[in-house]
């Protein structure tokens, strides 16, 4: 049995065309979240946190962030006193918006939080860390695996 060249071409066409569909059903039952719900806000401040950077980048020590096997560990530099430095911890988990969370910035005398791993999923985090101090706003950004 021999299959004309225009039923093949039909048959071609016609699979095609249920791919299609079925991609397109599949991505529009496929949540996506968006990096925040407030990103219009956040692009009008996004100069601002540029130049917190800056001001964190300039810094003669920079801030280091430091994953173990039980916490991950947040080091500003000693030139802040940690009576006068008030700021936020963001967790920001890239695979799923709803495991994002905030932390205040409670520094000991060694100017280090210690924030423990066992509520953090594994995988890739990102560390922001916002703080002021003396008027002056600096930012630091860092991404970490937990394991």
């Amino acid at each position: 049995m021999k299959i004309h060249w225009g039923v093949g071409l039909a048959v071609v066409f016609v699979l095609f065309a249920i791919g299609i569909l079925i991609m397109v059903r599949i991505s529009m039952n496929r949540e996506v979240d968006l990096v925040s719900d407030d990103y219009y806000l956040q692009e009008l401040r996004h100069q601002d946190q540029i130049d917190s950077q800056k001001r964190s980048n300039s810094l003669s020590e920079r801030p280091s962030i430091a994953v173990s096997a039980f916490s991950v560990s947040v080091k500003l530099p000693m030139t802040f006193s940690p009576a006068n430095t008030s700021g936020t911890l963001t967790f920001y988990r890239p695979a799923d918006l709803h495991k994002d969370f905030i932390v205040a910035l409670k520094l000991d005398s060694t100017n280090t939080q210690f924030i423990p791993t066992t509520s953090l999923q594994k995988g890739l985090w990102r560390v922001k860390v916002r703080w002021k101090q003396d008027q002056q706003n600096y930012y630091h950004e860092e991404p970490i695996v937990i394991p």
